[in-house]
């Protein structure tokens, strides 16, 4: 099963991709966000995969980073630690019971020391966006 299954609602990350499924290994970590309604924690990472057929307007732009921020809702347990300025992490979301409930963990990918673990009653995607990405000056 994908990490993509695991989600409430899969079609804004399927309408972006297709077929395809972008990987959660080595995405950048922007935001964690604690929230009491829910309660929640967001989470806001850019894929290393861009899209081979990405909406027209951000291939009119020059876009070449996916963003997504996903909410965990139901929050029951959080957990996160040695959190780093450049986090590169890998992802790991699952269900974990008939109901629905997810597991999603993180930990470190490369040079940063990012984990979190969090169990919620379910992910949903809050937003896909897109943005260029350049490289860093030589």
């Amino acid at each position: 099963m994908s990490w993509v299954d695991a989600l409430h609602e899969p079609r804004s990350i399927r309408g972006v991709f297709g077929a395809f499924t972008p990987s959660l290994d080595g995405v950048v970590l922007h935001e964690i966000r604690l929230h009491r309604d829910g309660p929640s924690v967001y989470l806001r990472f850019d894929f290393r995969e861009f899209p081979t057929d990405p909406p027209r307007k951000w291939g009119v732009v020059g876009y070449n980073t996916v963003q997504v921020e996903l909410c965990l809702y139901a929050v029951e347990s959080v957990e996160i630690s040695e959190l780093s300025t450049v986090s590169v992490i890998d992802l790991n979301i699952s269900t974990i019971d008939r109901n629905g409930k997810v597991a999603v963990r993180a930990w470190t990918s490369g040079n940063s020391t990012t984990r979190l673990n969090v169990v919620a009653g379910s992910v949903s995607v809050a937003k896909v966006s897109a943005y260029k990405n350049d490289p860093p000056p030589a």
